[in-house]
């Protein structure tokens, strides 16, 4: 009999949809009662059931105007503003419209036509948990009596043995 080699890559990622698609649940991924993790970071926690108790002020769809980008490497920070149209030189790519749906989904619209979601969210105090595939990304939010959306969300990583967070806070108006 003829053995077949396989990459390690395929082998694994066989490996990883197996695993999500066999759970019975999407619970299997949480890994404690509270896994979400710091602000914005990617979790594996399951998806919240309840439905979005939304502020009425953030339904609709939002036009993003500007985006801030706190950069720390190591312990240095620096930011820089971003306005519609610039290309955000950052690990996240910024999106140009967000909506926010009374049934509980999320859609962000990017410059290159990409769109992500729709995705579940659910709102818990000034937080909005994003359910996108397997993962739970957070955002603080504030709707301001001028009729701004901040959006504000953080993602850490390394690179060239550096530690890098980076914080970005999308301000947008409704269309």
């Amino acid at each position: 009999m003829k053995k077949k080699r396989i990459s390690g890559r395929t082998f694994a990622m066989a490996l990883a949809a197996t695993t999500f698609f066999a759970a019975p649940s999407h619970d299997a991924w949480a890994s404690s009662p509270d896994a979400s993790g710091r602000n914005g970071e990617a979790s594996l926690r399951a998806p919240l059931s309840s439905p979005a108790a939304v502020d009425g002020d953030l339904l609709g769809t939002w036009t993003i105007n500007r985006v801030k980008v706190k950069k720390t490497v190591d312990g240095v920070s620096s930011e820089r503003t971003y306005s519609a149209g610039q290309k955000v030189e950052s690990f996240n790519e910024s999106p140009k419209r967000v909506t926010f749906s009374a049934d509980g989904n999320s859609v962000f619209e990017y410059e290159n036509g990409k769109t992500d979601g729709p995705f579940e969210y659910t709102v818990e105090g000034n937080q909005i948990k994003r359910m996108i595939m397997v993962a739970v990304l957070t955002y603080d939010y504030k709707v301001t009596p001028s009729g701004e959306l901040q959006l504000v969300t953080t993602v850490s990583y390394a690179r060239d043995s550096h530690s890098i967070d980076e914080e970005y806070t999308y301000y947008g108006t409704k269309r």
